[in-house]
Order: C-alpha cells, then structure tokens, then sequence
C-alpha cells in the first residue's frame, strides 16, 4: 500500500505526468505495482524488483552497471520527459519513504 501511496503523490507533483495519458486517473500507483510485481519475470529488463519481507526492493540484473543504467534513461527519453525529469520524479517517490522503510537494492 506504501508503495502505491507514495507513487500517487509523487506523480501528482511531477510536472510532466500530463503527458503520460496511460497512467492517469485516480490511483495510477496499481498500475506501477502491477509493474512492479511483473517485473521478475520480464528476462530482457536491466532491472526488476523482488520481494524482501513486507518490502520490495529494486536491483540490477547480472552484467548492468548503474552507469549503464543511467545511460539507459537517455534513451527512453523523449518530449514528454527528459533524463533529468525521470531522476526528479525518482527523487520525488524516494523522498516519501520514512527512513525505516527504504530498503536500497
């Protein structure tokens, strides 16, 4: 539940999330954990989440740096959000996390 709360304030407060028409409405969090929860079983992802306990937490698959990870962004990046407007939105979801409940992959 703490992941989706905190997803849907964060993409409330991100300024290009009117551009992403697809993860609009009144709890665009369980479209991310639906996301989140597939994301094990998607073999071509450089990155998945598992789960920890209550938690889940994000990694890295074997042979991806975050260096290439970060390289991966500008990639993905278009007009609706930069490299930078993803990190800011990354910023602004981790950011609601109390400290007990951050768990680093």
């Amino acid at each position: 539940m703490t992941l989706e709360l905190n997803f849907n304030h964060a993409w409330r407060r991100w300024g290009p999330a009117a551009r992403f028409p697809s993860v609009a409405g009144i709890d665009p969090g369980k479209l991310f954990w639906g996301g989140v929860h597939r994301s094990a079983g998607r073999r071509w992802a450089s990155a998945a989440w598992e789960m920890d306990g209550q938690w889940i937490r994000p990694y890295l698959r074997a042979g991806w740096s975050l260096d290439e990870l970060d390289a991966c962004l500008q990639d993905f990046a278009d007009e609706r959000a930069s490299a930078d407007d993803w990190r800011a939105f990354g910023r602004l979801y981790v950011d609601k996390f109390r400290p007990g409940e951050k768990l680093v992959g």
